[in-house]
């Protein structure tokens, strides 16, 4: 597939499929539709450009000089690209960008706000699993045992068999890093975008 998607938009998205039937169909939440045949995977790499058509709802009259200032600026100057994954779950208004973590020494955090950030529009049960696993920091066994996605489990296993409480920082940086390594390529590109 082309990287993910904005479950609260409209959207288009190109996959591919092993099968060379026609699977065109059509639900109350989604089509799927037939376009053509690749000779290789939908990747996002493949992306060559992205159109956004924006909706703003409940604006006031008095706002109305001052938005369409902003659009006048918008169209004379450009708008600076925040629209690809990076617009996910990478930034924080507390902590900032988690990957800024590596930069300073601390794979430790790095790791544990990639994975434990709540982003905007998760569900309320899922925020609440990720401050619980956040609480229980360290105590890997227990995060483990709450955690519900593969990716959850692959990291508190890694560092349960991993970490000790005779490893020394520098010993524990490089586990936390190792494990970091293994996450999902597309979740280490929303730090780094």
């Amino acid at each position: 597939y082309g990287g993910k998607k904005d479950r609260h938009a409209f959207t288009r998205q190109l996959v591919t499929v092993e099968d060379s039937r026609d699977l065109s169909f059509n639900s109350d939440h989604f089509s799927f539709k037939r376009i053509g045949c690749s000779d290789r995977p939908m990747i996002p790499e493949l992306i060559r450009s992205n159109r956004f058509r924006l909706c703003v709802r409940n604006i006031l009259e008095r706002e109305l000089p001052s938005i369409e200032s902003a659009v006048s600026r918008v169209n004379a100057m450009g708008f600076p690209n925040y629209f690809d994954d990076q617009r996910f779950a990478s930034y924080h208004p507390v902590a900032g960008f988690a990957f800024l973590s590596l930069f300073r020494g601390d794979p430790e955090s790095a790791l544990r706000f990639t994975l434990l950030s709540p982003y905007g529009g998760e569900k309320t049960h899922a925020k609440k699993r990720k401050k619980a696993i956040h609480d229980l920091w360290g105590q890997w066994k227990e995060c483990l045992d709450l955690s519900q996605t593969s990716m959850e489990r692959m990291v508190f296993q890694e560092l349960k068999k991993r970490l000790g409480a005779s490893k020394t920082k520098v010993q524990k940086d490089k586990v936390y890093l190792e494990t970091m390594d293994r996450l999902p390529r597309e979740e280490l590109s929303m730090g780094f975008s």
